[in-house]
């Protein structure tokens, strides 16, 4: 799944289109979704970060209900440290 959080602007879009269009090349389903996390962040009186957390999880528990999936993976580049550390916690 991909989650364009509408952060990056024209560089996020971009993102999406890869992982579609590696997916299709590569014969993976492809799930995707939009969504606002600095509106959400603001509405919430959260950081950027936690907000993107928050809707990235539920974005995932909604597909993995959906389609039935019984696993989700997640995966991370190495500046994400930081969040890994603190979910640990």
């Amino acid at each position: 799944m991909h989650i364009n959080h509408m952060i990056r602007g024209k560089e996020a879009d971009d993102d999406e289109k890869f992982c579609k269009k590696l997916c299709s090349e590569l014969n993976v389903e492809y799930h995707s979704a939009k969504k606002d996390v600095p509106a959400y962040s603001k509405h919430n009186k959260i950081s950027i970060e936690e907000a993107a957390r928050d809707i990235r999880y539920k974005e995932l528990l909604r597909v993995q209900r959906k389609f039935g999936y019984d696993k989700i993976a997640t995966a991370h580049t190495c500046s994400d440290n930081a969040e890994t550390i603190f979910l640990n916690f």
